[in-house]
This record gives structure tokens, C-alpha cells and sequence, in this order.
């Protein structure tokens, strides 16, 4: 059962934490069964009385990590030898921790000024330097991720009252630094702000540091919120390492509102601005809120059809609508029967559905039945459920793309199309109905998160699997002049389908090979397969190449693409080391083409702008 942590789970003592990180270490079958991880831990404070919370964190959410302690307040010197570097090939992930009050120890005190060159300013450019400076000598040499904490208010200050009245205070200067730093951040590829000064306010910010425990070994943070912030730190790690889960599944009755329908009618159920009826209506803005982030709605419901759609759509405090939800079960089926459906008909895998049900007993029938399904440990006080909601951990994402925010509305509009096409008389006159365009172009830090997520998620549509992270793609396409990294991007008539096609293509001597070829299953079988390979021909022409090489590593999700190269023309070539099939495609031949009723313009990667060229 892949359920959420408990509550009660993580409250654990000191002691305790320290029994089960030896405990681990000493269960090597058990840490067999986790992702290594090498953490590599740089900060202007000592960070080694973390590690046994970060251990058991870690392991919680599947991961072994195996921790690097960088000497307090070293940073760049830190990455110049070995010592750091993953020795059983673990994701290198580091992470940068800089306190402003240990590099400028006046700051709470003296640093107080309108002017634009004051000692705050200098002391912020230069820690975005060095920052700087160490994410480009952590890539130069892995390709991980980067975590870089943001800067919390100093917990000793002055006159702290009337700050807010002060623009030059530093309750106005150090927002704007972190700004800054999100600015710079952004532009790198596989690097991500860890909101450490949230974590601070969040758990009390006059509470979060032991004067004695900061005397004694230079840790800010105290024995109690050590927990919190491997909790935090971890739960960070896994929202850049894993994909998220794509789909909420809610249950009805006593979730998205009070009672029984059936029993109570659309009238009796509990859902306003009052309580008990509050407590429901605020999980529907919660479950609203992650659609507006790119989560899909689900319903999954032992009830009558028709009296739900009533209440959706005449109860006057709800706020969920039919149309709100890309998919429906409401019948008496056991709902892990209704959990595989769901994910068949948006064609998403069970493990990216997360199910929300205050029914223990549907909860544990789903667990034995739909084993890979996220299951939430929903409170009995439904005061409670949307903190619930807010602590499962598979819907972190590191940042939000177009796609992300369209995917609901482009999954409504997937459903017309499946109309459309039941219509039509044959393919032959439903693709060109659709009046699809195409915009094609290359990797750009503009395109780089969106891109990065579809090679890390696909699994179906997927020729290689092969994960390859954000900052690896930036190194291939960087390295493979004129070929390297191509997104493509979906319009049609009904609405946008964002860049939903990537493909990675090398130079291997006169062949140009395709490493990865990946492409949204919304998309599949609408001839985008031939436009996207009938492009890189192209691209493999233009540098000299003569043949245009597939290659195909079977797995038990990616069977949609078992016949996508032959089907287009590509002939046999074996099988080569690693169980790669190779598909070649001659490139003197000239019977590869983009289809007449597709539209295609070119932005190229240069321009980095989203600007688009003439049309193709």
C-alpha cells in the first residue's frame, strides 16, 4: 500500500530516531529494497547532528541516503576533490544551506538603511555569487539535482516592531533577497529553491534555534525541530527526484460533503460556510486549488448516479461540478476495481492516482486490491481533512509548467475529441477535422522543466525509458550541434495540448540516433509520431547524416511504441548490447514526410522567447 506517513509515525524521539537509523545501517537487505541517494551537505553551520533524522526520513519515503557533511562554512572548497562523489552509483543531490547572521554576524543589529549600496547589499551579492559559484562547479561534475535553501529572518534583531513601517528594514530586504535568489535559480537546469525560511516561520521562528545548542556546536537548529526539518528537507528531496501523482480520487459521502445522500437526499447533506458544513466545502477548494495546479479530479462513489449529478449541480454551496472531475465511477463495484478504471480511461498508471476516502474499510479494500494506488490516511474529524490533503507528499512538484496548469481543461477537451472520433467514418477523415498545428524547437531554459517532466513520466509512449534529467538533457543538447533536444507543442480545435512530444537525437558517426523518443499518450496515433521523426530526418540531412537510427528498449509499460518505427518505414537492424532494438531509416529515401493537414511552424532554439518562425 503506498499510503502517506501517519501522523503518529513521525512522532518520534530523539532516542528512537537514533535506534532505527542504526537499525537500518545494520539491514542491508532493507536498504537494498530503497533509491541510494548521496547527499551532499554544504552550509555556513554544522549539519551532522541531522543525520540519523534524515536517515529515517529518508527511508520513509524510499530512499537510502548516504549523507557528505561539507565543513561548516565551506562551500566551494567542498567540491574540489572526491570526497562528496557517489561510490555505488547513487543520485548525487546537493544541497546548499547559507544563514545570513553566520556570514555577517551584525545583521540583525546594524544593518538598517534606505541607501542602495549598503553593507545588506553587498553582503546579498555577494552570497548569490558563491551560491552561484558552487551549483556551477556541483554541475560541472554531476548531473543531480541542487536544492539551494532561502534565507530566513535572523532570529536575534532590534527594534523588530516597527520593521514594517522601515523600507529599508529587514523585513522588506531579505523578501526581496530571496527573490533574487529564485531569479538565478531558476535559470539553472535541475536546481530548485528549498523554502527553508517557510519551514522557519512555519514552526516558530522564536523557537527554532537553542542559544546553547548554537554555542556548543554551531547547529541552529534545535533538538525539536531537528525532525522538522529532515522531514521537510526529505520531502523536498522526493518532489524533485520522483514524478508526482496525476490524479485525485475522491469519495463522496462524508468526504465532499456531510452524510448520506442516499439516505439524506441532495437537501439533507452537510456543505456551507457554517459547521459542520465548512469543513467539507473547504476540502472542495483544496481539491479545486490542486486542479488549478495541474491535478486531475476523479470520483470514485458507491452511490446512485443520478442523485450525485443532481447534487453537483444544484446544490447551491457546492463548489465541485461534473465537469470539474475527468473522470466517474459512481456504482456499488469495489472501488480498486473503479481505481483501475479510472486510471485506464485517462491512461495514467495506478501509482498516479492518490484516493481520499474518510471509509477505513474502502481505504483497506483499496490497499489490497490496488496495492500501487496512494492511499490517505483521511482523520475521522473532517476539520482535519484538508491538512490532510496538504501532507501527501506525492503531489509536490518543484515548479508548475503551462502544461501542468492546462491539463485538467485539456483532458475535457481529450473527451470531446473521443466524441468526435466515434463520429467520424474513419481516421482518414477525423485527423484532418481536428485542424491540428504543430510548433517545433529546441531546448531552452524556457522549455527545460516541461521537457525533463515528460522524459521522467512517460512510461507508455516512451522508446528507451531512459531517465534523463533536466541538467543531463541541457549537457546533450548543448554537445550535439544542430540535433540535440526537440519539443514539440499540440493545437487542434479543441484547445491547446501544450508540448506534449520530446525527442533526443545524437550523432553516432554518419547515423543520427534517436535516444529518446517520448510523447503524451493524449496524443498518440494522430499521425504527431511521423511529424516529429519526419522533422528529425530533417535535422539529421542538415548535418550530414545518412541514416536516421530508432532505437526501442521493450519494458511492460511501453508497448504502445513496439511497432512505431517499423510502421513508418524504419527497417530491422538487430538487436544490439543491452537488449536495444534498432530500427534504421535510410535518409536517401524521401517517403518520411509531415502529413498535408498538419501545421507546422518552427521557433528556433535560439530564440528562447517562445517567438515563432514562418510556418514550415
Amino acid at each position: 500500500m503506498a499510503s502517506e506517513p501517519k501522523v503518529d509515525e513521525a512522532a518520534l524521539s530523539p532516542a528512537q530516531y537514533m535506534s532505527r537509523a542504526r537499525a537500518l545501517a545494520a539491514d542491508p537487505e532493507a536498504r537494498a529494497r530503497l533509491q541510494p541517494v548521496r547527499l551532499v551537505l554544504l552550509a555556513s553551520y554544522t549539519t551532522t547532528l541531522f543525520e540519523p533524522y534524515l536517515k529515517v526520513e529518508a527511508a520513509r519515503q524510499g530512499f537510502d541516503v548516504d549523507i557528505h557533511h561539507g565543513g561548516f562554512g565551506q562551500f566551494e572548497q567542498a567540491l574540489l576533490g572526491d570526497e562528496w562523489r557517489a561510490k555505488n552509483g547513487a543520485t548525487e543531490v546537493l544541497v546548499v544551506m547559507m544563514r545570513l547572521e553566520d556570514l555577517h554576524p551584525d545583521l540583525g543589529y546594524r544593518v538598517y538603511s534606505d541607501a542602495p549600496n549598503d553593507a545588506f547589499e553587498a553582503l546579498g551579492d555577494d552570497m548569490l555569487a558563491r551560491l552561484e559559484s558552487t551549483l556551477a562547479m556541483f554541475r560541472q561534475r554531476s548531473q543531480g539535482p541542487s536544492l539551494v535553501a532561502n534565507f530566513a529572518m535572523p532570529e536575534q534583531r532590534l527594534g523588530t516592531i516597527f520593521d514594517a513601517n522601515l523600507p529599508g528594514s529587514l523585513t522588506y530586504k531579505i523578501p526581496a533577497l530571496n527573490r533574487a535568489l529564485l531569479e538565478r535559480i531558476a535559470k539553472r537546469a535541475a536546481c530548485h529553491v528549498w523554502d527553508y525560511a517557510g519551514l522557519v516561520n512555519a514552526a516558530g521562528a522564536a523557537r527554532w534555534t537553542d542559544p546553547r545548542l548554537w554555542a556548543l556546536s554551531r547547529t541552529p537548529v534545535s533538538a525539536a525541530n531537528q525532525p522538522l526539518l529532515a522531514r521537510h528537507l526529505v520531502r523536498t528531496l522526493r518532489g524533485s527526484l520522483r514524478p508526482a501523482a496525476k490524479c485525485l480520487v475522491l469519495d463522496l459521502d462524508n468526504t465532499v460533503w456531510g452524510g448520506v445522500i442516499g439516505d439524506d437526499g441532495v437537501g439533507g447533506i452537510q456543505l456551507g460556510d457554517d459547521h459542520p458544513g465548512k469543513a467539507f466545502k473547504d476540502l472542495q477548494r483544496a481539491a479545486l486549488g490542486l486542479r488549478d495546479r495541474g491535478i486531475l479530479l476523479a470520483i470514485a462513489s458507491k452511490n446512485d448516479a443520478a442523485v450525485v449529478h443532481e447534487a453537483l449541480a444544484t446544490h447551491p454551496e457546492m463548489l465541485l461540478k461534473l465537469e470539474d472531475f475527468a473522470a466517474t465511477r459512481i456504482n456499488w463495484s469495489p472501488k480498486s476495481q473503479n481505481l483501475r478504471e479510472i486510471a485506464a480511461e485517462l491512461n495514467i498508471g495506478l501509482d498516479s492516482l492518490v484516493f481520499f476516502d474518510d471509509n477505513p474499510v474502502e481505504r483497506a479494500e483499496v490497499a489490497e486490491g490496488a496495492p500501487e494506488v496512494h492511499v490517505v490516511d483521511v482523520p475521522t474529524d473532517p476539520a482535519l481533512y484538508v491538512r490532510a490533503l496538504e501532507g501527501v507528499v506525492a503531489f509536490d512538484v518543484p515548479t508548475l509548467t503551462a502544461e501542468d496548469r492546462l491539463r485538467a481543461q485539456s483532458y475535457q477537451a481529450q473527451i470531446e475529441r473521443r466524441e468526435s472520433e466515434a463520429q467520424a467514418g474513419s481516421s482518414g477523415d477525423f485527423l484532418p477535422s481536428l485542424r491540428m498545428e504543430v510548433e517545433i524547437g529546441g531546448f531552452s531554459a524556457l522549455t527545460a522543466q516541461r521537457i525533463a517532466q515528460l522524459v521522467v513520466k512517460t512510461n507508455q509512449f516512451n522508446t528507451t525509458t531512459r531517465r534523463v534529467s533536466e541538467a543531463e538533457l541541457a549537457a546533450i543538447h548543448e554537445r550535439e550541434a544542430g540535433l540535440g533536444v526537440t519539443w514539440l507543442r499540440l493545437s487542434d480545435r479543441y484547445g491547446d495540448m501544450g508540448l506534449i512530444a520530446v525527442a533526443v537525437l545524437t550523432k553516432s558517426g554518419s547515423d543520427a540516433v534517436v535516444h529518446s523518443f517520448v510523447l503524451s499518450c493524449r496524443a498518440a496515433n494522430r499521425a504527431i509520431e511521423q511529424t516529429l521523426l519526419a522533422h528529425l530526418a530533417q535535422q539529421a540531412r542538415a548535418v550530414g547524416c545518412t541514416r536516421l537510427v530508432g532505437e526501442f528498449i521493450p519494458t511492460p509499460k511501453n508497448g504502445p511504441v513496439v511497432d512505431l518505427y517499423p510502421r513508418l518505414g524504419f527497417a530491422s537492424d538487430g538487436e544490439a548490447e543491452g537488449g536495444v532494438t534498432r530500427y534504421v531509416y535510410d535518409l536517401a529515401n524521401d517517403d518520411l514526410v509531415i502529413p498535408q493537414f498538419i501545421r507546422v511552424t518552427l521557433t528556433p532554439a535560439r530564440d528562447g522567447d517562445g517567438s515563432r518562425s514562418s510556418p514550415a
